[in-house]
């Protein structure tokens, strides 16, 4: 109704209008059970249960409400005065402002064409009866008390009709009254007419009204909380919300978008299962975002004309609080019915131009992917849209929620991803929210991984490539890393059992894949994920092309040692090899990633490779080999001619200097055990030798090289090497034949039993020192680099004539064996001149007698131990300590020459080598320099030994162990050696000259002794030991010179010796030197 007719209804001011909402309500908000300002008994509008026969009160009580708030409306400052007094007696508030205005959702201008909601039923306007707004309230209390429904539902419908006719400018008290009643008895609407006629005011086409007009969305914002406050408690909706909501929807989205509205829509939405984007995941560097709307009229007329919209925004964002879940669940069917109807026109009515597809359609899309059948319709127009610039931003929306909803991994959601991954970007600014999309399609179900990543590598290899696969690719790869690395080596496994040969192409697509992802791939995933076991029944009885198969994964596996060279790791290896170690550790984990796929591919070829592929013996051996980085280097590249000339002996040199893992070794022990015998033992044995050598000849500190702790691998080793007679051989019964061994194999085998205890000292040490003669044998000659038999710290004494002798009876008693053997072998008799097997084997006995090792053995021996510094290694080793055994073995007074090789070839030997090979060095002849030299070695080492004695930062074991030496040396039975030992004690404790001399006193020879001994800070520990070493040398020195000085040392330092025990030190021989 206009103002004037209000006015003049209501009458001149100081009137009282009647039948107002009681001044203290909120309007829809939380539900009381004592309304103030309302007598309990008043009305049964004031409750949810039957109506009341009294109906004096509640008339009187709602009369003077509604006259106030007529009257306020009446008076003041006009109708907007009159509207913010009403307003603000229903809402509990004083007048003194306006509440906020709350801007509705974006509003979109729908198309020419639009999908109509259902035929609506006219009963509600037949039956509709419009009464003034002051008389409703009254009205319906009396249609109540005679429980006359066909009236309530006659006022609501009229309400209705007339709010359709203020559609530009809704009667804020009838908007406010319907509110009232909506919360105080939501049981008067719950009625099919009324119902109806709500729905009605979410259809814009039921106004009457043209598309171009503009629109006031309150009253649709009314009718859409008004029936959330009805059904809000019920657990099924009618189809008409939907029906109403697909309307706006297509249409221009007048309370679909609007935040008043939001409880209502979510309810709605929930039915189609759509799981809704965040903003945040499409724009997450931008902020707010504005609404999409082409034009502003609807949102922004309300606010322009002071239509009272602001106050029933604010009432509806108060109104209520609803569980959001899904209210049309016995009715899923039906719903999915009406969207894919009503997707299916709108597709069809615009199949002629994409193009002019509405955007609020494509909007409406985004809410109904949930439902699987729209996402196989939308899904081929992706791209179409995408690519309209008009359409971006709800494209891509849709494009999101596609992505989110594609988590049932269907055949239809699998053709789904195969329509998104084909889009083709050709605008930059939407690729990373079209990546960002991918990222919530691999998340949606695990599947989808493998989905996206097949369709992408097919789609690289066919003819029509995308630009944009290699992003997806890396989009995969940074999503879940290992998984695809496991995927994509599915996928390579698939192709390379087609028909056709994928192996050059494949290549080719490893390496670009390797290329974009900037080598940030789990190459150990991917090369395990090519070697799993074909369990298919299929593969083994009827795929023909086995061996090609079994070639191309090889060839892969080895391509992924050469791709996983970063630039990185290139360039640190070149500093590396020029002998700068800055990036080392870029290098350290390129090399233990190799090792590790070598690894895995030895346990490949052992397990899986015989029983899934049976490769010829020949090809076998071929893949062995390469696996190993022991083929000729054409065999790597001449496929496709990669890597390049420049690049390939850098390449082949740092796949092929990487540590050897001990399961490596094992497996590759292993196949030659194998009862398949695809590689002879004596092969396997020979491959394991190169391998561990090049392994060991490497001096890489940042590795070890070969890490082994199973003690078990002897035995593996050693069982490669006997000897085999033929089978069916004509042996007596009773006969039993040697245990035997081919003599290569046989000093092979200790030959790699002698390195892995080298760079294994603490596992393999002391079994091999204790355990294996000899081993020890050859041990001993590498630690004093005397490769003669016996070496000379077993020759002291008759030790080495008994060796000799021990040597001579083992090998005559060995050629009588092999030669009774032989003949029963050839059933004749066999003689050493006629024998074929006499040089050709060797009694089989590990842990027997030492045996010496032939001429060609020990001449292998020496040059090992020159390039694998094997020697070294022993010495360094503490635990045990093989250096110190052998110079206690041979006793103090013994000279031990070769120590002083040792010390002299040792680079770091102050620091590693034990304190007895310093001090041997020590006594040991110098080399006389000329005047301004440079300091020699022997000078080196005495700077370093006293500072070991004069420093007090230094432990006192070291400084004991240094004196010890030399004292010991004093009773030595050879002259020269005690001289050497005064000598040492002169330079190490005595005052030096500026040559690195020992000063010479003529009068005091022995002041080291006397003076400067004492003076040591480590003396007190030594005393006691240096007093039983000078008791011990006046017994056997002859100098009479050097006999006093030992008694005045002792005579001062042992004054609590009796006469008796003093008397023991003069000399009982007769003759003393003059």
């Amino acid at each position: 109704m206009n103002i004037k007719k209000e006015m003049d209804r209501k009458g001149t001011r100081g009137s009282k209008p009647k039948n107002l909402p009681p001044k203290d309500l909120f309007a829809l908000g939380s539900k009381s059970s004592n309304n103030a300002g309302i007598p309990r008994n008043s009305s049964s509008l004031q409750s949810s249960g039957p109506s009341s026969s009294e109906s004096g009160p509640s008339q009187i009580g709602l009369e003077k409400s509604v006259h106030s708030a007529s009257y306020a409306k009446s008076t003041g400052s006009g109708v907007d005065r009159g509207r913010d007094a009403a307003a603000a007696v229903l809402m509990g508030k004083k007048t003194g402002g306006k509440p906020p205005y709350h801007p509705p959702g974006a509003l979109a201008r729908h198309g020419p064409q639009k999908v109509t909601p259902g035929d609506v039923t006219e009963e509600w306007e037949a039956i509709a009866e419009q009464v003034e707004t002051d008389d409703l309230i009254p009205l319906l209390e009396a249609a109540e008390e005679r429980e006359d429904i066909e009236k309530i539902e006659a006022y609501l419908c009229g309400t209705v009709k007339i709010l359709r006719s203020q559609r530009m400018k809704p009667d804020n008290i009838l908007c406010l009254t319907l509110t009232y009643l909506a919360k105080v008895k939501p049981s008067l609407f719950n009625s099919v007419p009324v119902i109806d006629a709500f729905c009605s005011l979410l259809r814009k086409n039921d106004f009457g009204m043209t598309f171009k007009a503009k629109t006031n969305p309150s009253a649709s914002v009314l009718a859409a909380n008004i029936l959330l406050a009805v059904f809000q408690d019920e657990k099924c909706w009618q189809e008409n919300f939907i029906k109403a909501y697909i309307d706006d929807s297509l249409g221009e989205r007048l309370w679909v978008d609007h935040e008043d509205c939001k409880g209502f829509v979510d309810n709605i939405i929930a039915s189609f299962k759509t799981k809704m984007p965040a903003k945040s995941s499409l724009y997450p560097d931008h902020g707010p975002t504005r609404p999409d709307c082409p034009s502003p009229l609807s949102a922004t007329s309300g606010l322009e004309s002071g239509d009272g919209d602001s106050e029933l925004s604010l009432e509806c964002k108060e109104s209520v609080d609803s569980n959001v879940y899904n209210r049309y669940a016995h009715m899923t069917s039906e719903v999915e019915e009406m969207v894919i109807e009503a997707v299916q026109h709108q597709l069809n009515l615009r199949l002629q131009n994409v193009d002019a597809v509405a955007r609020n359609f494509i909007r409406f899309l985004s809410t109904v992917t949930g439902i699987i059948e729209v996402r196989k319709l939308v899904a081929p127009k992706l791209e179409t849209w995408l690519q309209n610039h008009k359409h971006q931003r709800p494209a891509i929306e849709l494009l999101m929620s596609m992505c989110l909803n594609c988590n049932t991994h269907s055949p239809i959601d699998q053709k789904v991803i195969s329509f998104i991954v084909h889009i083709r970007i050709k605008l930059k600014p939407l690729t990373n929210q079209y990546m960002s999309c991918l990222r919530e399609l691999l998340s949606a179900h695990p599947d989808n991984i493998a989905s996206v990543l097949k369709e992408t590598t097919f789609n690289e290899l066919s003819p029509s490539r995308n630009v944009s696969n290699m992003a997806i690719l890396s989009v995969v790869f940074q999503y879940a890393p290992e998984q695809a690395a496991l995927i994509l080596a599915d996928i390579f496994l698939e192709l390379l059992r087609n028909a056709d040969d994928f192996l050059r192409a494949l290549r080719a697509l490893l390496r670009e894949i390797v290329r974009s992802l900037r080598h940030d791939m789990q190459f150990q995933k991917f090369c395990q994920g090519l070697m799993k076991e074909q369990k298919d029944p299929t593969f083994k009885d009827t795929f023909e092309h086995k061996d090609r198969m079994f070639h191309s994964i090889v060839d892969l596996i080895v391509l992924t040692m050469f791709v996983s060279i970063s630039p990185q790791v290139r360039d640190a290896t070149n500093m590396m090899y020029r002998g700068e170690n800055r990036d080392i550790e870029l290098v350290k984990r390129y090399q233990e990633s190799v090792s590790l796929v070598q690894q895995d591919a030895l346990y490949w070829m052992y397990r899986v490779v015989p029983k899934s592929y049976a490769p010829v013996k020949e090809e076998y051996i071929k893949s062995l080999h390469k696996l190993l980085m022991m083929d000729q280097p054409e065999v790597y590249y001449h496929k496709d001619n990669w890597p390049t000339d420049g690049d390939r002996p850098l390449f082949f040199r740092l796949a092929s200097e990487v540590p050897l893992k001990e399961d490596t070794l094992h497996h590759l022990l292993l196949i030659g055990a194998m009862k398949e015998q695809y590689i002879k033992p004596q092969e396997v044995l020979e491959l394991a030798d190169k391998i561990i050598k090049r392994a060991t000849a490497l001096n890489f500190e940042h590795l070890e090289m070969l890490s082994v702790s199973d003690t078990n691998i002897i035995n593996l080793i050693f069982n490669l090497c006997p000897y085999m007679p033929p089978e069916n051989s004509p042996l007596p019964p009773n006969y039993r034949p040697p245990k035997t061994a081919i003599v290569n194999l046989y000093w092979k085998a200790w030959t790699i039993f002698l390195l892995i205890t080298a760079h294994n000292p603490r596992v393999f040490g002391v079994l091999a020192w204790d355990s294996y003669p000899t081993l020890r044998v050859i041990m001993e000659m590498c630690i004093t680099n005397s490769f003669i038999f016996p070496p000379p710290t077993m020759a002291i004494g008759d030790k080495g004539e008994e060796l000799i002798s021990q040597e001579l009876l083992l090998s005559s008693r060995e050629r009588q064996q092999i030669l009774e053997f032989e003949s029963h072998l050839a059933q004749k008799t066999i003689t050493e001149q006629n024998s074929l097997l006499l040089s050709q084997l060797i009694t089989m006995e590990p842990k027997g007698p030492a045996r010496k090792p032939p001429l060609f053995v020990m001449e292998l021996l020496k040059t090992l131990n020159a390039s694998n510094k094997i020697g070294h290694l022993l010495c360094r080793c503490r635990k045990p300590d093989f250096l110190v055994d052998i110079i206690q073995r041979q006793g103090a007074p013994q000279s031990m020459p070769w120590l002083a090789q040792l010390v002299e070839s040792s680079e770091d030997a102050f620091s590693v080598l034990p304190v007895q090979c310093l001090c041997e060095f020590l006594l040991s002849e110098t080399v006389v320099t000329p005047e301004g030299a440079v300091v020699t070695r022997h000078q080196q080492l005495l700077q370093h030994l006293r500072c070991l004695l004069l420093s007090p930062r230094q432990g006192e074991d070291v400084s004991v162990e240094i004196l010890e030496y030399f004292l010991r040396r004093l009773s030595s039975q050879q002259p020269g050696a005690r001289t050497q030992a005064v000598r040492g004690l002169q330079l190490v404790v005595g005052p030096l000259t500026e040559s690195m001399e020992a000063e010479p006193d003529k009068h005091e020879p022995y002041r080291w002794l006397i003076k400067h001994l004492p003076n040591l800070p480590g003396f007190p520990m030594i005393r006691g030991g240096a007093c039983q070493a000078l008791r011990a040398a006046c017994q056997i020195e002859t100098k009479p010179s050097a006999v006093s000085a030992y008694i005045r040392f002792l005579a001062f330092h042992t004054c609590e010796d009796s006469l008796q025990d003093m008397s023991a030190l003069v000399p009982r021989h007769g003759s003393v030197d003059s």
